[in-house]
């Protein structure tokens, strides 16, 4: 039962991450300058597409490592600690699905609380 908890809660704070590095990056993107402003302090260039806008020192390092950490780390551990039928297998077997889905959705809401608790403000 622990391990379907911990599963749960690993799998979605990981999903969280990728959805809350996806939003922030696009609501940043949105609002940017496409020409530098140094008085904000929105220098540093971001090409995609071939539309370059400009970022802060800020937007362009500490979220995206943070997020992406925690995606990338905590998807493939929730994979590990889920109970499975066999060792060797990757068929899962919970008890009841119902504590997995709503310790997933309860990490998914913990990574979007913490950065709103960061101040990573989505403009």
């Amino acid at each position: 039962m622990l391990r379907g908890l911990a599963a749960g809660f690993l799998t979605g704070a990981g999903f969280g991450g990728l959805w809350n590095f996806f939003a922030i990056h696009t609501a940043w993107r949105t609002d940017a300058p496409r020409s530098p402003d140094p008085s904000r302090g929105l220098i540093y260039p971001d090409t995609e597409h071939g539309v370059t806008v400009y970022f802060s020192a800020f937007q362009t390092g500490v979220p995206w490592i943070l997020l992406l950490l925690v995606a990338f780390l905590s998807i493939p551990i929730g994979v590990v600690v889920a109970p499975k039928r066999r060792a060797g297998t990757m068929r899962w077997e919970f008890e009841s699905p119902v504590p997995f889905w709503l310790t997933f959705l309860i990490g998914a809401a913990a990574v979007t609380c913490v950065r709103a608790v960061c101040g990573w403000a989505w403009g």
